[in-house]
């Protein structure tokens, strides 16, 4: 439960003394004192909450209770040109092209700090984790980053500085740009318009 401007209220105190569920945990407390519920615009849950064994799947009973998730990609590694997500996990800790974050962790993370830089690979698959260890932290990282797909930007490539050399033994002057060069940078130019 997020907390605003107001009295101070442990959300238990709104649920009767028991542990507050996912509604009660999306609702905040207006500047005005009243409970105010934010919506969710996007969230995915794992596949395995969707399946129907005598009775409706646990999404089915979230969804009655107006909390609606879409099923997650639950591919862990690639395969016939699939994502992999936990490429995509890692790519997001690399960073872009720039050097920024593209994955951010809140101290308030304590499960995917704990569990994610000690997860060990699979040895019969060495691209895939070892799924006998905690991963149910990382896995939420992995469905998040997987519904998401980020495609990194290839390094871009300085462009020569143009100057003019003078040869100092035979006093010819040349550029630093050779022809190719000069073609490159126009057919480049004109992709951009």
């Amino acid at each position: 439960m997020v907390r605003r401007k107001g009295p101070q209220r442990r959300p238990e105190d709104d649920c009767g003394g028991r542990r507050p569920g996912i509604l009660e945990r999306e609702t905040v407390l207006g500047w005005d004192g009243q409970h105010v519920r934010e919506t969710i615009a996007y969230g995915v849950l794992d596949p395995s909450a969707f399946k129907q064994d005598r009775g409706p799947s646990i999404a089915e009973m979230m969804a009655r209770s107006k909390v609606g998730f879409a099923p997650a990609d639950n591919t862990r590694v690639p395969q016939r040109g699939a994502m992999s997500g936990w490429n995509q996990v890692r790519q997001r800790l690399r960073g872009d092209a720039d050097g920024r974050a593209m994955m951010v962790f809140f101290s308030t993370c304590k499960d995917s700090i704990r569990t994610l830089p000690v997860l060990q690979h699979d040895h019969d698959r060495p691209e895939d984790v070892d799924t006998e260890s905690e991963d149910h932290a990382p896995d939420e990282i992995r469905y998040a980053c997987n519904s998401r797909p980020f495609l990194p930007e290839k390094p871009r490539e300085k462009p020569k500085e143009f100057a003019y050399v003078a040869d100092a033994a035979t006093g010819h002057v040349r550029s630093t740009w050779t022809i190719n060069d000069i073609i490159k940078r126009k057919e480049r130019a004109r992709k951009r318009l």
